[in-house]
């Protein structure tokens, strides 16, 4: 008979020996889990281009229904509709093209036309703050075609210590040199 001691020994060592197994069989779950995500993006991409004709479209007819729903988002967003007592905001087109399926992201983010329009609105944001790094994203796509800025602030503003414009107002300058045509 083993003394306490010894029988304590061994059953860390047998635990030791389980961990490393529980280790080596989540290792293999999550390649498992991985190659299970692959197979469904690839599947999916098979069943969009058999399934789906607006897929099928040659890049660019799809560029020019990228360029008529931007032209009607940048309408709508001048012209603010008002549903239900409040100025409607349509979405940012741009990032809705480039969050409906893989091939529309590699066609969005390759078409600098549809990020040439950056708007911002104080009250569509919970900080009264300029996204420098949506604004570099869509200065950096928007590439050749330029940039045109438009901003809504109707939100009350006193009591802020320095208007977002401010900011942008720094970084402009700096970014003005890449894109000198539009600003």
């Amino acid at each position: 008979m083993d003394s306490p001691l010894e029988e304590m020994a061994k059953l860390q060592k047998e635990k030791q020996k389980y961990e490393a197994k529980r280790s080596r069989l989540r290792i293999e779950l999550d390649s498992t889990e991985h190659k299970i995500g692959e197979l469904q993006s690839k599947y999916g991409g098979i069943h969009n281009a058999t399934s789906a004709p607006i897929l099928r479209l040659p890049n660019e007819i799809t560029c020019m229904i990228f360029d008529y729903a931007l032209a009607l988002s940048v309408r709508m967003a001048e012209g603010r509709p008002v549903v239900f007592g409040k100025a409607w905001r349509p979405p940012l087109v741009e990032v809705v093209i480039s969050h409906v399926c893989h091939q529309w992201r590699s066609i969005g983010l390759s078409y600098p036309q549809i990020w040439s329009h950056f708007r911002y609105e104080v009250s569509r944001s919970s900080v009264v703050q300029v996204p420098l790094e949506r604004f570099d994203a869509y200065l950096e796509r928007s590439r050749s075609a330029g940039l045109e800025l438009w901003f809504d602030f109707q939100r009350d503003l006193d009591g802020l210590d320095g208007l977002p414009i401010v900011r942008l107002g720094i970084y402009l300058p700096v970014s003005a040199r890449q894109c000198p045509s539009k600003y």
